[in-house]
């Protein structure tokens, strides 16, 4: 492979990458701004709705004290310097971080949440008829792709 596809390929996801955090953080700003009070539907099972989560995924742990939730952010933040420090070697490997720097996007956005709100911003509520079935926000969104990346990864070099 020439130097140039590489470089554009790397381009391209670095482009990607800015513009996922960028739409998330936008997207958490008008969740904070414009929808605190309203509801806005999308689609007859689709959301947008603010909801602030001071627990982990899907509300677990959101009834804890604040001790807790520093708790909470510490364990992110170890998780987040476990994954950079796997990004880097990777990438000095010469191996692909993508799955990584999706994980990196979304739960760096998420602290920053913690950091700044007490809570993490979530918006987007998925129901099947009148049942909640989620709520998240597109950090989460990043953070379920990366993973999926990386289980597939892991997988394939497994197997083969």
């Amino acid at each position: 492979m020439n130097k140039g596809i590489l470089s554009s390929i790397t381009t391209g996801n670095y482009i990607l990458f800015f513009i996922s955090a960028i739409l998330d953080r936008a997207l958490k700003i008008c969740a904070i701004f414009l929808w605190q009070n309203n509801t806005i539907q999308l689609r007859p099972w689709l959301f947008f709705s603010l909801e602030k989560n001071i627990g982990l995924a899907w509300g677990l742990g959101s009834t804890t004290s604040v001790y807790g939730q520093y708790f909470f952010s510490i364990i992110m933040l170890l998780a987040l310097l476990f994954v950079a420090r796997k990004a880097v070697l990777n990438w000095c490997k010469n191996v692909s971080i993508i799955g990584e720097i999706f994980i990196l996007i979304g739960g760096t956005s998420n602290l920053l949440d913690r950091v700044f709100y007490g809570s993490v911003i979530d918006f987007i509520q998925i129901f099947i008829g009148n049942y909640r079935l989620s709520v998240f926000n597109l950090a989460d969104v990043y953070i379920a792709i990366g993973l999926y990346i990386l289980f597939r990864k892991t997988s394939y070099d497994s197997i083969y």
